[in-house]
């Protein structure tokens, strides 16, 4: 018979595993998510009229502070630089929200996740957006500005 020999068993046994992980290798698709350019643009480009930035802890809606003067709302923008090529999804919650209204309607949400990833929850990039390592700085720098105490660590670049 011819599962009899051992050698016949085994090289079955190794032909449906390899089998298997070929089917199986088609039916996942491995890939790193689709490359924008300009993901700050695209950002910008859905608040438009935008009056106000509130930022807030994940856990509650207890705002921290809020922004309304222009130049200091430029100043946070002109402070999110994004290295596109370095994007990507980090699986961690978020710690702070920076919430964007227009005519005191929320208009779009991002999320502080880690050190050094912004997440635009409903947006249009294709993953965690990874800040430059002199943006995560500077950012820091700016809460820092605006009295928020972090803790040893937080937002290192």
């Amino acid at each position: 018979m011819l599962l009899s020999n051992k050698k016949t068993l085994l090289l079955m046994v190794f032909a449906f595993l390899l089998a298997g992980m070929f089917i199986a290798s088609k039916m996942i698709v491995w890939h790193s998510p689709p490359r924008l350019k300009n993901w700050k643009n695209i950002f910008l480009e859905s608040i438009p009229g935008f009056d106000e930035m509130i930022v807030c802890p994940m856990r509650n809606d207890d705002p921290i502070f809020m922004l309304q003067d222009a130049d200091d709302l430029q100043v946070f923008l002109d402070t999110m630089q994004i290295d596109e090529a370095k994007s990507e999804t980090v699986f961690m919650a978020g710690d702070m929200r920076f919430i964007f209204k227009g005519k005191s309607k929320p208009v779009q949400v991002l999320e502080l996740v880690g050190e050094s990833h912004l997440r635009w929850r409903n947006g249009n990039w294709p993953s965690d957006a990874k800040l430059t390592d002199d943006s995560a700085h500077r950012l820091k720098e700016w809460l820092i500005s605006k009295g928020i105490e972090l803790e040893e660590g937080d937002l290192s670049p």
